[in-house]
């Protein structure tokens, strides 16, 4: 498939005069002009304009894409990065601060082959296939890892001395899991969040974390959390609510086999082995650690993981809905992880980091929705803003099969939900349109409950 770019025809009046002669002289004679120009007011040009095909525009093959508060980026196959959104401190990477109602390719990083992607609020991080991570937009609390706190336009080099193998960020802390499993991470360490040994409050340079042999990592409001490589699980930051699924809620002593930092307290807790088996009974007082976990996700002050056969438990406090349990109280759930969604067997990953509602995709490509929407359509299945989904509800009007979604959040104010298709070659998306999320070229009606498809990117820049 290709998407047309049509030209308008401008004849200037000596040939439109011998309209009747050559064809092949008359376009050869002819002026191009993109239907977008304003009109030729020259006397020398004639008043017929003929609209005469196109010219076509490969299409761009999307195989993952990472939400900030407002901002999208996409990864495509070849390795290159489109952008648009919000774009207040130049998160698009595209060297200005201008709003994108629609994808324009990242041309800073021509000539990189870029491998992996991941957002911040206001910031957006590229992952080189030599294995250095690159940074543009808001630096608060150092999140661009630059030693400062400073917004940079252009795009940076993330100063990590091992080569990364994939990346994540949240808010204004960002990690980076490196080929040998280490990680490290840089920003704002809220209530412990990013991990840090040394307790610092942030850190404006990459701080490498207490864990080892480590596969994906998750950083969330309150919390963080980690899958190694043999499936087993680390959590660190606040247990108020129970984030570390330890069993308990606030301070007490970890008896999950193999935790690293037995003494929990409230908040700040350093990278430990803490979460327990789902439905394990202690065994001369030590509970089993869980294991074979595919994939894992921090929220606001709800954590998640994925077993690898596909079942999805979750764990923590939920304000509306975002535990997926039945419940929309704002209540502390349970503090250790607890299935949720009986029917769902092959969950495969996240829509992004939870907050005011959540998001999976199941290996055959659907989607599932809870939690409270922030806007209309933003649970993808019809509903308003504020219509609450106390457990995974699959998508009504993003049917499928996808090949990659995600939930775009502004926390507390708005999020759309966003589908690739199977072949990768469009992106359809419901929820809100707000500073062009949809990339579909508008801004207004503010949200849909019907499914908008983006606007086609130049793959020529």
């Amino acid at each position: 498939m290709s998407n047309p770019t049509t030209f308008r025809v401008r004849l200037s009046v000596a040939v439109s005069a011998a309209i009747g002669a050559l064809g092949a002289a008359l376009l050869s004679a002819a002026v191009l002009v993109p239907l977008t120009n304003a009109a030729y007011a020259d006397a020398e040009y004639a008043r017929l304009d003929l609209v005469v095909g196109a010219v076509p525009i490969d299409d761009v093959e999307i195989v993952k894409l990472a939400g900030g508060s407002d901002h999208v980026l996409a990864l495509a196959a070849d390795g290159t990065v489109y952008s648009w959104g919000y774009n207040t401190s130049g998160q698009l990477g595209l060297g200005d601060t201008t709003i994108r109602t629609t994808a324009q390719k990242v041309t800073a990083l021509s000539g990189r082959q870029i491998v992996d992607i991941a957002a911040g609020a206001y910031n957006s991080f590229f992952l080189d296939s030599d294995g250095t991570v690159h940074a543009v937009g808001q630096g608060t609390y150092g999140s661009l890892g630059q030693g400062n706190q400073a917004i940079s336009l252009t795009i940076v080099t993330v100063p990590i001395p091992e080569p990364v193998a994939s990346l994540a960020a949240y808010r204004n802390v960002a990690g980076a899991v490196t080929r040998s499993g280490n990680v490290w991470a840089w920003g704002e360490n809220f209530n412990g969040a990013a991990g840090y040994t040394n307790g610092a409050t942030f850190s404006s340079t990459p701080l490498k974390l207490n864990v080892e042999h480590v596969r994906q990592v998750s950083f969330g409001y309150h919390s963080g959390i980690a899958v190694t490589e043999d499936g087993r699980v680390y959590t660190w930051g606040r247990n108020t609510d129970g984030e570390l699924g330890a069993g308990f809620s606030g301070a007490g002593t970890s008896a999950v086999e193999g935790s690293t930092g037995a003494h929990i307290v409230a908040n700040g807790n350093q990278p430990g082995f803490y979460a327990i088996a789902p439905g394990a009974a202690a065994v001369g007082g030590v509970f089993p650690a869980v294991t074979g976990v595919r994939a894992v996700n921090a929220g606001f002050t709800t954590m998640s993981l994925i077993l690898d056969d596909g079942r999805l438990y979750t764990w923590g406090r939920e304000d509306s809905g975002e535990l997926g349990n039945g419940g929309v109280a704002n209540e502390v759930g349970p503090n250790r992880p607890t299935r949720i969604a009986l029917n769902i067997t092959n969950a495969l990953r996240y829509l992004g980091t939870g907050f005011n509602n959540w998001g999976v995709l199941t290996e055959d490509g659907h989607i599932f929705m809870w939690g409270n929407p922030q806007s209309n359509g933003g649970n993808a299945e019809g509903s308003d803003a504020g219509t609450v989904l106390v457990a995974p509800t699959a998508s009504t009007v993003l049917l499928g099969p996808y090949r990659e979604a995600l939930n775009v959040q502004r926390e507390g104010t708005s999020n759309a939900v966003l589908a690739v298709s199977a072949d990768g070659t469009i992106v359809s998306g419901v929820g809100s349109r707000q500073y062009g999320k949809l990339a579909d070229g508008h801004t207004s009606p503010p949200a849909t409950t019907s499914p908008a498809v983006w606007t086609k990117p130049n793959p020529a820049g």
